[in-house]
C-alpha cells in the first residue's frame, strides 16, 4: 500500500503525536509498504525526501517549536497525485487535516484520522470558553468526515462518542519497542543521571509542560522527598515547566533532590527508566501516554492519577498505584512514599506491569493498523466500482469540491454549536 500520513508536528519534535507518526511511518515501511509523512518545515528538520514531504510554514509561531503550513495552491496535490496514496492518515483535525480530506475527496481513496488530543483539556491555551468549544466542535465534526477515527484507548473511544462522533472507531494504541525499554540498565542509568545508587528514585519522563500536571506532581514529590532523604525526583525532558520546577524546589530548600537531565533517546532512554524505582504520571489530559507503556517494558510499577491516560495501562495495587483523579498531592506523596520504602512491592508491581504491557508491542500494533487500512481500502473499492487511479478529471473535481463544502459545513457547524452552548458536556 502507499500510505499518507500528514501531521502539523513532526520531528524532531517529541511529543506523543511526533512518535505516533514516526514509529507507524517507519513500522510500515518494514512491512514493505510505502509511507509519506507530509508536515509543515520546522527548526532542525531534515530536507524534504521521498519519506517526508516539507511544506513550507512560518516557523516557530509564538515563540515555540510550532510551524504554521502555507497553503502554497497545487503544491501537495501534485505529490500526493505522483505518490497515488491508497489511504490518507490525518493525525490532526484541522490545518494539515483540512488538506488531508481534500486530497482524500479529490483521489476516492479512505480518510482516517487519529483522535490523539482531549482539545477540551487545553482550557488555559484559548482565550475564552467559546474558542475552546470552537476547536473541540472542529474535532468533532471532522471526525464524522473521516471513514475510521483511531482512538489509543479504550477511555477516549468512549470520550468521543459522548462527544458526538458518529463515525467508526478502531482502538488502536501507538507501540513501543518492547525490547529496547526491557534491556534497559540500572547501573548505566544512574550514571548517565547522576544518581547515587542507594538513592530511591521517581519521576517522570516526556514533555516539561504545565498541561502535564507537572506542578502538582511535583509538589507530591516535595512531600516525598521532605519524608525520606534518599528520595529523588527527575523530570527527564524539557520543556518551559523547568524552570518553574526549579523554583518549587528551591524554595523549600530541597534544589538538590530534583534532577533535569534533559531530553534521552534510544538505549539512553532506555537505561534512563531502568534507573527509576517508580514511575510518576499525574496528567490528565493524555489520551495514551506512550511513556506509561515505556517504563512499564522497562519493569517499573507506576504511580499515577485517574484518567484516560493511565486508565487502561495501569492496575492498581497489581502493576501499581492508580488514584483518584481528584486526589490531593498530599494523599498521591502518602501512597507513593509507601511504595518507594516497600522494594518487594516494586518487584512485584513491576513484573506485572511488563507482563501487562505486551498488547503494546509496535509490530502488533502496526499490525493492526495495515488490516485497518487494507479493509477499508477494500470497501471503498467495492462502493466505488473502481480503483482510485482510474478516477477521471471530473471525478477528482467532483470530489475536490466535496471537500470544500464539507470542510465549509463542519466549520459553520462547530461555530454555530459553540456560539449557542448545544453540544452536551463532557
Amino acid at each position: 500500500m502507499n500510505i499518507a500520513m500528514f501531521s502539523n508536528t513532526f520531528v524532531p519534535m517529541l511529543g506523543g503525536i511526533e512518535r505516533s507518526v514516526a514509529t507507524f511511518a517507519e513500522d510500515f515501511r518494514k512491512a514493505g509498504h510505502r509511507c509519506l509523512v507530509v508536515t509543515p518545515e520546522m527548526d532542525g528538520a531534515e530536507d524534504s525526501s521521498e519519506e517526508v514531504l516539507h511544506v513550507p510554514a512560518l516557523k516557530n509561531i509564538g515563540g515555540s517549536a510550532f510551524s504554521l503550513h502555507l497553503p502554497i495552491p497545487g503544491l501537495v496535490t501534485a505529490h500526493m497525485d505522483d505518490f497515488a496514496p491508497d489511504i490518507i492518515h490525518a493525525h490532526h483535525p484541522f490545518l494539515m487535516g483540512d488538506s488531508a480530506l481534500r486530497n482524500a475527496r479529490r483521489l476516492g481513496v479512505p480518510l482516517v484520522l487519529s483522535y490523539h488530543t482531549q482539545w477540551d483539556r487545553y482550557g488555559d491555551f484559548f482565550p475564552n470558553e467559546v474558542t475552546k468549544n470552537i476547536v473541540v466542535n472542529l474535532s468533532v465534526e471532522y471526525a464524522k468526515l473521516c471513514d475510521c477515527v483511531v482512538a489509543p484507548s479504550r477511555s477516549l473511544e468512549a470520550i468521543i462518542r459522548r462527544m458526538g462522533v458518529t463515525s467508526s472507531i478502531e482502538v488502536i494504541p501507538t507501540g513501543i519497542d518492547m525490547g529496547t525499554f526491557a534491556n534497559g540498565s540500572r547501573e548505566r542509568g544512574r550514571a548517565l543521571l547522576g544518581l547515587p545508587q542507594e538513592a530511591r528514585a521517581f519521576g517522570y519522563v516526556g514533555r516539561i509542560g504545565a498541561e502535564k500536571n507537572l506542578e502538582w506532581l511535583c509538589r507530591a514529590a516535595l512531600d516525598v522527598c521532605r519524608a525520606d532523604p534518599l528520595a529523588r525526583f527527575l523530570l527527564i525532558g524539557s520543556g518551559a515547566f523547568s524552570g518553574r520546577a526549579r523554583e518549587l524546589f528551591a524554595s523549600e530548600g530541597l534544589g538538590e533532590r530534583l534532577i533535569l537531565p534533559g531530553s534521552f533517546q534510544g538505549q539512553e532512554l532506555a537505561d534512563a527508566y531502568s534507573a527509576l524505582d517508580i514511575f510518576t504520571f499525574a496528567s490528565l489530559s493524555d489520551t495514551q501516554g506512550i511513556v506509561l507503556a515505556e517504563a512499564m517494558a522497562a519493569g517499573l510499577p507506576i504511580a499515577a492519577l485517574d484518567a484516560p491516560g493511565a486508565r487502561e495501562a495501569v492496575r492498581n495495587g497489581e502493576s501499581g498505584l492508580l488514584l483518584p483523579a481528584d486526589s490531593s498531592f498530599s494523599v498521591f506523596a502518602r501512597e507513593l512514599g509507601a511504595l518507594l520504602a516497600d522494594p518487594a512491592r516494586r518487584r512485584a508491581m513491576g513484573a506485572t506491569a511488563r507482563e501487562m504491557v505486551r498488547p503494546y508491542d509496535r509490530r502488533h500494533t502496526a499490525a493492526r493498523m495495515l488490516s485497518l487500512y487494507e479493509r477499508l481500502r477494500r470497501g471503498r473499492r467495492a462502493m466505488n466500482g473502481a480503483a482510485p487511479d482510474s478516477l477521471t478529471i471530473i471525478d477528482r473535481l467532483r470530489g475536490r469540491l466535496e471537500g470544500e463544502w464539507e470542510l465549509i459545513s463542519s466549520k459553520a457547524a462547530a461555530t454555530r454549536n459553540a456560539m449557542s452552548d448545544t453540544r452536551a458536556h463532557y
